[in-house]
């Protein structure tokens, strides 16, 4: 892809390190909000001015509890889900307009007896089940909160077969992407919400991270330690292609579909874009719309056999009682008998178009 240009920067010397962001989706004028979490535990949310323009401060608030590690957006109710550092989960209500953030409820999961205490989260919204789902990092357990009141709901604790670091569901929430933390043992994708290991997606001795799925879910992608972004089938768990970024550690990928092409981001101190075209849909119908032709050719030329007079090596008609008929039937004429004239000129217009090779 071509080089961009930057548009906006966003920076505060009292954010620390910006931890996470996220879009949060377009109001009725077309306008983006999007939402910035930073390791002083400060959420900071921007909306554009008017469609297409730059940002300006919607509102801010800071968190007790410390950093903030993760978000998660559902448009429908304008709900901001919220993971920080030490396992407290808020929710906020994102206004329509001018104001700030709606808090709506907190709570705290449980601590983790194997890392001091702290707990990291990623955050997904199921609709569905109408759930905010919780993964726990460090722990690998995975909580499903009833998003009205944030309660675990029944049967909703579950375990992914280790500890993870980053999660992703797909577009139809049937299936999860997660990485092993710290482990060789490359991504796994796991049957939601049961949690049922699937399969794994693994480059030998390679920790690989932030996986993403890809071109509809078709492909399941992530990052390495050595600037690399892997690329798997998300069926069969084959290795189909390595991108490279730099030497870097890749930190983040994420994934883009639109009409015309698939792209894959990855970031390391930078960010780098690969793309793929797609074939323009109207040629792909053409195709498809020749080969009903060439189809319904056989089919005809098979109809017309099974309805030709049989003649004798003399060139002679059999006898067949008392028919008048004195000689074949030429093909246009058996062609008239079964298909109308508008079928028969875009038949023929079918063949012109195949020996142009269109």
């Amino acid at each position: 892809m071509d080089t961009k240009s930057q548009f906006q920067e966003f920076y505060n010397r009292d954010w620390g390190a910006i931890r996470c962001v996220k879009w949060l989706g377009e109001d009725d004028v077309g306008r983006e909000t999007l939402g910035i979490g930073c390791e002083s535990g400060a959420l900071n949310v921007y909306r554009q001015n008017r469609h297409g323009g730059t940002f300006s401060p919607l509102c801010s608030i800071t968190l007790d509890t410390g950093s903030v590690e993760s978000m998660a957006f559902e448009r429908p109710g304008n709900c901001l889900a919220v993971g920080g550092e030490t396992g407290d989960i808020s929710m906020f209500k994102l206004p329509e307009g001018e104001g700030t953030l709606g808090h709506l409820w907190t709570i705290q999961l449980p601590a983790s007896t194997n890392q001091e205490g702290y707990i990291i989260c990623d955050l997904l919204f199921c609709h569905d089940l109408s759930s905010l789902e919780i993964f726990c990092r460090h722990t690998g357990v995975v909580y499903s909160l009833d998003k009205e009141s944030g309660i675990v709901k029944v049967g909703g604790e579950r375990h992914t077969n280790s500890a993870i670091a980053n999660a992703s569901i797909s577009t139809d929430e049937r299936y999860i992407l997660a990485d092993n933390f710290l482990s060789s043992a490359g991504v796994s994708l796991y049957c939601f919400p049961t949690m049922k290991l699937m399969r794994s997606f693994m480059i030998h001795n390679k920790y690989l991270n932030q996986p993403a799925f890809a071109e509809c879910c078709s492909l399941v992608v992530a990052g390495s330690e050595d600037g690399k972004v892997h690329v798997f089938k998300t069926e069969t768990g084959r290795h189909t292609e390595t991108l490279t970024h730099g030497h870097l550690p890749v930190q983040s990928v994420a994934t883009f579909s639109y009409s015309d092409r698939h792209v894959i981001v990855s970031g390391t101190t930078d960010l780098c874009f690969f793309e793929r075209q797609l074939t323009k849909p109207l040629n792909r119908l053409k195709q498809v719309h020749l080969w009903g032709y060439i189809i319904a050719f056989l089919v005809l030329c098979s109809t017309l056999y099974k309805i030709t007079p049989r003649w004798s090596l003399a060139g002679e008609k059999k006898p067949e009682g008392n028919s008048e008929h004195h000689g074949p039937r030429s093909p246009m004429s058996q062609l008239q008998s079964l298909m109308s004239p508008a079928q028969i000129e875009d038949f023929c217009q079918a063949g012109k178009q195949l020996n142009m090779g269109e």
